[in-house]
């Protein structure tokens, strides 16, 4: 399974380092919502596309938007497609 939205646009100005610091809240966010243990996430460099970079979490292959997290949901109170 891969989780992405569908038809995102490619991330211009994305790195490798703020993908992963982006995995690492991304990671927080779902241990404090889960009821269990929570998979480490594992780096998948060959799944990298457009921006987004490849982890695997669990079963779950997550395409995270290498981004500042704040920069990746709005710009200039314009909704973005990430």
């Amino acid at each position: 399974m891969s989780a992405i939205n569908p038809g995102s646009d490619p991330v211009e100005g994305a790195t490798e380092g703020e993908a992963a610091a982006n995995i690492v809240v991304f990671t927080a966010a779902v241990a404090e919502r889960s009821a269990g243990p929570v998979p480490e996430p594992v780096r998948v460099p060959k799944a990298d596309a457009d921006g987004r970079y490849g982890w695997r979490f669990g079963d779950v292959l997550v395409l995270m938007p290498g981004l500042r997290w704040s920069r990746s949901g709005t710009m200039r109170g314009r909704r973005r497609r990430v």
